[in-house]
């Protein structure tokens, strides 16, 4: 799981272990991360509104209202981004998740990127949802 002291580098190379993934609520059998990318603080976090605030989401992943947000402001350095990155735990399958996550980021009118990142507890997959520029891509 992230936690505070960890760098921005190794939030981002942070992949679960199995130990890590026992971890996961009991209803849980996934771990997302999800990195989001924007120009400024009030980009990222009124991305973040939108998706938190939505019902259907809420419902999708356990606590989500807890979720801790870790932020870095690059803002003061040349060609310098807002970034955040937390974690949310399902039981949903991919699809379901990425169809909920591309009808909400087709919506939205500013410029952020996001990463998805699925963590399966039983298998050892993932995959990523890129959403960048409008345009949406599954890895």
């Amino acid at each position: 799981m992230l936690v505070n002291n960890m760098s921005l580098k190794r939030m981002l190379d942070y992949q679960p272990s199995k130990e890590d993934m026992c971890f996961l609520p009991l209803e849980a059998d996934k771990l997302l991360k999800v990195v989001l990318v924007g120009r400024n603080k009030n980009e990222v976090y009124s991305c973040i509104s939108l998706l938190f605030n939505d019902a259907q989401l809420q419902n999708y992943f356990d606590e989500v209202l807890k979720t801790h947000i870790y932020d870095f402001d690059g803002t003061s350095f040349r060609d310098g981004k807002f970034i955040c990155i937390f974690e949310l735990f399902t039981k949903y399958e991919d699809e379901i998740i990425q169809n909920k996550f591309k009808e909400l980021l087709k919506d939205i009118d500013y410029r952020v990127t996001l990463h998805l990142t699925s963590f399966n507890k039983d298998a050892n997959e993932s995959y990523q949802l890129v959403y960048q520029e409008g345009e949406i891509q599954i890895a």
